[in-house]
């Protein structure tokens, strides 16, 4: 038997056991019927095409193995090897007439193919038959030409590279497998070449010999083989069999690749280790028990295991176990499993599912009938009677309990239905009839049925459903009326409706429409013809709405206004207004119906038309009362410009909108840097400046409470400095915005200190004065009247009269009457307490000493003479020392202080007072505190005079007087100097 035959042979016998092993797989894999059956017969088919599909591949190997060892010897018988003596004939001298002979017949009557090439040109010198044969060339047609030509590419560069071995000495001969080119490019033809060096007589390289041997069938059977091969191997790994096998210590020794993959596992992280190694205990427990059943019968086992998958979750795998022995007589364990968890969960479901559908059934009122053909009996499930009234025991199991309750005027119909299903049955029965009820009322019933054929192909039952569908006709009915009032709302308003099939290309106009287009009404139209009314100028646009409301990627939606061209040339506008439904098929989303409505907008657009007219005809009014607004703003903003009081309007929001050019050069900022600020950045207010007679006022700007009233505040420069100015407010209403003039004080506060400091002056002088003379004066009486009192003591006061020439007539009448030593004694303390009093009011007049820290020592003497002469407890506080260089702030800080204390003395009944002076980087604050009655709030609006006092003090100085209620009890009196303002005064 030939190679090729045999090759046919093994392959055809290999392919047909792999066609029985997909046969086998295809005829025992579970069907619907044995999923339904359950488990075990799911198992027996799995069972079968396993058991039958490893025999089949058992036997389709060894054939594979067979055939590829039947072609290998073949092809080894087949080649012709060289003689022994072929090498030293070819070396002979060609001269030698019997050599040359005996050498051309060798070379022409070889059985494989033989040429000589030149070594330096390759030209082919001789070619016997057999190569000529191989390749399809003539002798003529190879000789002088190069042997390179007739190389396949993919090998010259492989023989060329062989052939500079061969001449450098590297090898003795060139031995290898090259591919020939057959003439006219018929493929090419793989040879066993072996190629020797010809010498000369000197023993230098001339020529080339080589000898071919063809094995082009036995590359093809080789192919064959590895195609066979591969396509048993990828049957094997992409199949949904895992294979593996282990030895009898329970060692993994193969994984197939459809396993490794199913489990995400490599079998080099596998081979060599045993179940317990891998998995959980139990499952490795699981495996080695059946493992050594295999192993103690000798006999294959079928079990269902449990497992786990790569991402840990329960399968259930059918495996085939087996035990092996190879050619040592070692023993193994190899196995074929099948994934059945799918299987397990389909038939879990399954059952879940049968008990979801019982209780649908029951839950949604779903009456069953099971009726047997040719019989009068039909079976009517529960729900089935519940629908009419009746319970399970009232209706029997007979086909006239269904007839005799149909309505008279639907029971031909139905039983004419059902007898024309029965002669030729179409799928999906289905009809609408009504039943009576146990009350007396109609029911609405939808029946579904479908036949079932009995073992001769012929229906033997009709199996269906009851579906109460009253309430869907309800519905219905209510609905045709609500169209029908629809319809008169669209006659009475003018609407025009229409309706588009797509499938059809159809479209249906209302009356209404027909009569705003002009055209003939009850006619289908397609739906291009709607465009043609569109005037030309609109089209694009219509068009363009009604692409976009098509497009499956929108919401359906189609809005638009067109003009419309009537039969008569009249011109109508109309507002179209539709909804796109679409319905999904296996292709896409397509579209599918088309509702819309039309209304004629014709004398909307005209008064539109009229309306724009209006509206250029006011634009151009009110833009000549701008430019007059504009023309006298400019002359406004002249006036604000030369007055020389800084006009600001702020919004409300407190930001700056405008000022006048006196605002620029008061603050120093230019226009940009002003708009848009907060006012408050100009004008910082307290909340002292922000109080009003009725209590506190909230606003965000805090204008909002000093409107109508003339404040005194202190503004900043763009150079951080302060000044005084006079903060007038008033509210623009109807632009909701603030107008405040400020007007400099700065002057007008240098000259009420240059008063403040003459009168301080002025007192100072005065007590300077009281104390220079009239003291000293009085300390002389006081003086003399000390020697009087001596000098009529009773030692003297006999001589003393005499001796000084005392006339006592000279005494007053009163005073005659005392002793002298009493009336010099009384003098005496007359002229002490006068004495007191005059440096009393000198102390009054100049209570502040001269240098930075006098107020310091002034309020600390006023509250230890106050705790002196009353019972109040008075203190004073002071953490850090405070320097006043301005002697007449000092003094007028002085004058609140003690206007306070008196007042919670005289006033308030007060028991403690609480002096404290404080001094930051931007502020001096005084403040007395006492825990008396307590001032009246709200504060009334007219102040006394010591309050009046206080304020007119603080406002001298260019400082902030509060007076606030105390909690629990008592008044807080603060008084707070800015000492920018201080510097700059």
């Amino acid at each position: 038997m030939t190679t090729s035959r045999k090759l046919s042979l093994g392959l055809a016998t290999t392919l047909a056991l792999l066609g029985l092993c997909g046969l086998t797989l295809l005829v025992h894999w579970p069907t619907d019927e044995s999923l339904n059956a359950g488990r075990e017969a799911i198992l027996q088919d799995i069972r079968i095409s396993f058991g039958v599909t490893l025999l089949l591949m058992t036997s389709a190997g060894i054939v594979a193995v067979v055939t590829s060892v039947a072609i290998r010897r073949s092809l080894v018988n087949s080649s012709i090897p060289l003689p022994e003596n072929t090498k030293e004939q070819i070396q002979v001298d060609e001269h030698e007439p019997e050599s040359g002979l005996r050498y051309r017949a060798a070379f022409e009557g070889a059985a494989v193919g033989m040429y000589q090439a030149d070594l330096i040109t390759g030209q082919l010198l001789r070619v016997n038959h057999r190569f000529c044969f191989m390749v399809g060339y003539s002798q003529a047609e190879l000789l002088n030409a190069p042997y390179q030509n007739i190389l396949h590419p993919g090998d010259r560069e492989s023989v060329l590279n062989g052939m500079n071995r061969l001449w450098r000495g590297d090898i003795s001969e060139y031995h290898a497998e090259v591919r020939y080119v057959r003439k006219g490019g018929d493929g090419h033809l793989w040879g066993d070449v072996v190629v020797n060096l010809i010498h000369d007589h000197t023993g230098r390289p001339m020529q080339m010999a080589a000898v071919i041997n063809d094995i082009s069938d036995r590359k093809q059977a080789e192919e064959r083989v590895r195609a066979t091969e591969r396509q048993l191997r990828s049957f094997l790994d992409n199949s949904a069999v895992c294979g593996w096998m282990k030895d009898e210590e329970g060692r993994y020794v193969f994984l197939s690749k459809n396993h490794q993959r199913h489990f995400g596992v490599r079998f080099e992280d596998w081979q060599g280790k045993t179940d317990l190694e891998l998995l959980p205990q139990s499952i490795a427990d699981q495996f080695r028990a059946n493992d050594q059943i295999v192993l103690k019968t000798d006999r294959a086992l079928e079990v269902l295991e449990e497992t786990r998958t790569a991402d840990d979750k329960q399968s259930w795998w059918l495996c085939h176990k087996f035990p092996y022995r190879d050619e040592s007589g070692k023993r193994f364990v190899g196995g074929l499993g099948v994934d059945l968890t799918e299987y397990k969960r389909i038939e879990d479901e399954l059952r879940q599912s049968e008990q979801r559908l019982s209780l649908v059934i029951q839950g949604v009122n779903v009456g069953l009938f099971d009726w047997e053909l040719g019989r009068d009996t039909v079976r009517y499930s529960r729900e089935w009677k519940g629908q009419l009234g009746y319970a399970e025991v009232e209706i029997g199991d007979r086909f006239d309990e269904w007839q005799s309750r149909l309505h008279p005027d639907d029971l031909e119909p139905a039983l004419e239905k059902i007898r024309r299903y029965l002669e030729n049955p179409w799928p999906g029965y289905q009809t609408e009839f009504r039943m009576r009820h146990k009350n007396g009322s109609w029911r609405w019933i939808l029946a579904l049925a479908t036949l079932i054929d009995g073992p001769t192909g012929k229906p033997v039952r009709m199996i269906g459903i009851h579906i109460d569908i009253t309430a869907r006709k309800e519905a219905e009915e209510s609905l045709r009326e609500s169209e029908k009032r629809l319809r008169l709302a669209n006659e009475t308003a003018n609407i025009g409706t229409y309706f588009a099939d797509f499938e059809t290309d159809c479209v249906r106009y209302s009356p209404e429409l027909c009569a705003m287009l002009g055209v003939e009404s009850g006619i289908e139209r397609k739906l291009e013809d709607g465009f043609q009314f569109v005037k030309l100028e609109d089209l694009r646009q219509v068009r363009a709405s009604f692409n976009a409301a098509i497009n499956p990627a929108g919401d359906g939606r189609q809005g638009v206004e067109a003009r419309i061209v009537r039969p008569g040339g009249e011109v109508r506008w109309l507002a179209t207004h539709g909804q796109v439904e679409f319905r999904d098929t296996p292709t896409g989303r397509i579209p599918w119906r088309l509702v819309g409505a039309c209304l004629d907008i014709t004398e909307r657009k005209r008064t539109e038309v009229s309306l724009r007219q209006l509206n250029d005809e006011l634009e151009e009014r009110v833009s000549e009362r701008t430019h007059v607004l504009y023309a006298k703003q400019e002359r406004l903003q002249a006036i604000l410009n030369n007055d020389f009081n800084a006009v600001l309007t702020v919004d409300r929001q407190g930001r700056v909108e405008s000022v006048n050019l006196a605002a620029l050069s008061m603050f120093g900022h230019s226009l940009d840097e002003m708009i848009g600020r907060r006012f408050q950045e100009f004008v910082p207010l307290t909340e002292g400046q922000m109080q009003s007679g009725d209590g506190w006022m909230q606003a965000e700007n805090g204008l909002a409470g000093v409107i109508g009233n003339s404040l005194e505040v202190v503004a900043r420069r763009k150079d951080g400095s302060t000044f005084p100015a006079d903060l007038a407010v008033s509210e623009i209403t109807h632009l909701g915005l603030f107008c405040g003039i400020l007007r400099d004080l700065s002057e007008n506060k240098r000259l009420e200190r240059e008063v403040a400091e003459a009168t301080a002056f002025e007192q100072r002088r005065i007590g300077q004065d009281l104390h220079d003379s009239v003291g000293q004066q009085l300390t002389a009486l006081t003086m003399v009247a000390q020697d009087l009192v001596e000098s009529l003591s009773p030692d003297s006061c006999a001589s003393a009269p005499q001796r000084q020439g005392f006339d006592q007539s000279k005494l007053s009448p009163k005073l005659s009457r005392l002793s002298p030593g009493e009336l010099a004694e009384q003098l005496r303390r007359d002229l002490q307490k006068t004495l007191e009093e005059v440096r009393s009011i000198s102390r009054n007049l100049n209570p502040v000493p001269i240098d930075s820290q006098g107020l310091m020592v002034a309020l600390t003497d006023l509250v230890e003479r106050t705790g002196l002469q009353s019972r109040v407890s008075c203190t004073f506080e002071c953490d850090r020392p405070v320097a006043i260089e301005d002697n007449v702030v000092g003094t007028h800080l002085f004058h609140i202080a003690q206007e306070a204390l008196s007042n919670a003395l005289r006033h308030a009944l007060a028991r403690e007072v609480r002096i404290s002076l404080q001094q930051d980087d931007l502020q001096i604050v005084l403040r007395i505190q006492d825990d008396g009655r307590g001032i009246p709030w709200p504060l009334p609006q007219r102040e006394g005079l010591g309050q009046r006092i206080m304020r007119n003090r603080a406002d001298m100085i260019g400082a902030t007087l509060t007076i606030d209620r105390a909690k629990p009890k008592g008044t807080i009196v603060t008084c707070t100097l800015t000492t920018g303002m201080r510097h700059r005064a």
